[in-house]
């Protein structure tokens, strides 16, 4: 009986255009569509998988990862062949000994020489002809790498006159720049005896100096210096006293 009533009832919604769909399955809704079940709550919440017009479902975006980076381990083996490893620079520090720079001028040591100079001491009247004679000694400053250096001494000289017994004689402080070959010699100082004008016998005393220039040469550590000497003094009555020298000089020693 209820058969034949289902059966009836089912041909009669079939003319309505009714169809009678079978129940749905668990965990599909009515259309036969998947339901997406949320793990993390335990409650079911239906997600279509599609869209009626067939189209993918928007996939959620991913989280920012916050998984910590590996951390390189050291190499301890090769820390120690670091450490076991010998010094690239093996050398003996004690046994090092400073060396002080070279100055470029540098006093290399001291000298002492004779000079014999003949020469004629002038006047407006005509000349009175003399010869000197020389000691001198000082120092040497060279130069390290040229053919240049100073030499700084004292001379003390003595100058007889011919045709009067009395000689002059003085000291003067002197500087001889040398130049390779050439020298270039100046000094200072004061002597007596010098005559005034053409009265031979008649002397003052006077202050002035001395230059000259020449060549020098050495042979055997020994310096011979060829030249020209003009002396020029002012005696005590403030007259100018003139004298020319041919000189020649020896002296010991020079590197």
């Amino acid at each position: 009986m209820a058969a034949s009533t289902l059966l009836t009832l089912s041909l009669s919604l079939s003319a309505l255009g009714v169809t009678l769909a079978p129940p749905a399955a668990e965990g599909e809704t009515a259309t036969g569509e998947a339901i997406a079940v949320d793990a993390s709550d335990g409650d079911a919440q239906a997600q279509p998988e599609a869209s009626e017009a067939g189209e993918a479902p928007a996939e959620a975006p991913a989280e920012a990862s916050t998984a910590t980076p590996p951390i390189d381990e050291p190499d301890f083996e090769q820390e120690e062949a670091y450490a076991e490893a010998e010094p690239y620079d093996d050398y003996d520090y004690e046994d090092y000994e400073y060396v002080a720079p070279k100055r470029t001028m540098s006093l290399t040591n001291g000298y002492i020489g004779l000079g014999l100079a003949p020469g004629m001491t002038f006047y407006n009247q005509g000349f009175h002809p003399n010869t000197r004679f020389e000691i001198e000694g000082g120092g040497v400053l060279s130069h390290d790498t040229r053919d240049l250096g100073v030499m700084l001494g004292a001379v003390a000289h003595v100058t007889p006159y011919y045709e009067r017994k009395a000689p002059s004689w003085g000291v003067d402080i002197t500087s001889t720049a040398i130049l390779g070959p050439i020298y270039v010699r100046t000094g200072i100082g004061a002597l007596g005896g010098l005559p005034r004008r053409h009265r031979l016998h008649e002397t003052a005393a006077a202050v002035g100096g001395v230059v000259g220039a020449g060549l020098i040469f050495d042979a055997d550590d020994a310096m011979y210096r060829i030249g020209l000497d003009y002396d020029i003094r002012v005696n005590t009555h403030l007259e100018p006293v003139h004298t020319g020298f041919v000189t020649l000089r020896i002296g010991c020693c020079r590197d």
